[in-house]
């Protein structure tokens, strides 16, 4: 089940998806668009907290930060329909 219906996605009804990180430096966050030809899109304000305009059903969305420092992270997904997922 996508996280945004077609008609929300069109009409930004709620609130887009957020998957961010925390625990280290973020110095660059993107949404991958195609792995095979690394294309990606960069979000130049607040690059810890990525918005997601939705997550498909049955799919998969993938980020890409660049991160200063070492240490333990935690990767969290915030969708209003979806819920808060942390690991």
């Amino acid at each position: 089940m996508p996280t945004h219906s077609s008609q929300d996605t069109k009409f930004k009804i709620e609130r887009p998806d957020y998957i961010s990180i925390s625990g280290v430096k973020v110095v660059a966050g993107m949404t991958v668009q195609n792995r095979d030809l690394n294309l990606t899109t960069e979000q130049k304000t607040d690059p810890a907290k990525i918005e997601i305009d939705n997550i498909p059903g049955m799919g998969t969305v993938t980020v890409r930060w660049i991160v200063q420092g070492s240490g333990k992270f935690t990767i969290n997904v915030d969708s209003r329909k979806g819920g808060v997922a942390s690991r």
